[in-house]
């Protein structure tokens, strides 16, 4: 008689379950490692961007781009963004560079040919705006571009950082002050952002520190705290 062998049902349910238990054990370590890489990314992607405004200031005189110049103002067209500025005169050639790893991004770059980072396209990191005391964000004189050598502690002053347009729900090529403002600081699940500073260093600043931010340095100023954005943790 031949006896033929077999797992019972017990059997079974117990190989399921602890493999069921492994990949409990192994997914967090996977997807830890996974955003460790992206963080890594994302603050080297700062520092390039860092790098490259160095370059231009260096290149001009000492004044550094808005975030994007006024409508009507000059230059306009393809130059009228710090984005498409730093793109167009090679300053950045490497389009990926102007895109945080972390979020699902809204990247038209590779979707359409009538919105792209030449032209502006708004879904990078953002840069801030900063404007003379007295002034309002938006206007011909407050969105020139701006000597740095006024900003009295560069290694305070932050210039870019992880950001959330809130109206197209991606991530924005500006950051305004203001709890009003759609262009926003955008915060991980930590509560932290991605920030470059004018000197050029590069580090993770929390809630705290854009909510109650101040800056008097020099003649130019924002004299009011940055509204911040919390975004939905990324899977």
């Amino acid at each position: 008689m031949r006896v033929t062998k077999a797992f019972t049902l017990v059997e079974l349910l117990i190989v399921v379950v602890v493999l069921v238990l492994l990949l409990a054990l192994v997914i967090p370590v996977v997807s830890g490692a996974r955003r460790a890489a992206q963080d890594t990314r994302s603050l080297a992607n700062l520092q390039q961007i860092g790098v490259a405004l160095t370059t231009f200031v260096s290149d001009n005189n000492g004044f550094i781009m808005p975030r994007a110049y006024a409508v009507g103002g000059n230059p306009s067209g393809q130059d009228r963004y710090w984005t498409a500025t730093l793109f167009n005169r090679g300053y950045l050639p490497d389009k990926h560079v102007f895109y945080d790893p972390r979020f699902p991004p809204f990247r038209p770059d590779f979707n359409s040919s009538s919105q792209t980072i030449e032209s502006g396209t708004p879904a990078t990191y953002g840069m801030r705006d900063w404007v003379k005391s007295g002034e309002t964000i938006g206007t011909l004189t407050a969105r020139v571009a701006k000597p740095v050598a006024v900003v009295s502690k560069p290694s305070d002053f932050f210039i870019v950082a992880d950001s959330y347009w809130m109206a197209w729900g991606t991530q924005g090529y500006g950051i305004s002050p203001g709890a009003n403002s759609e262009n926003r600081v955008r915060l991980d699940e930590k509560g932290m952002a991605g920030t470059l500073f004018l000197d050029g260093h590069v580090e993770k600043k929390p809630r705290e520190y854009f909510e109650t931010l101040d800056e008097t340095q020099g003649e130019y100023s924002d004299h009011q705290p940055f509204a911040t954005w919390s975004a939905t943790p990324i899977p």
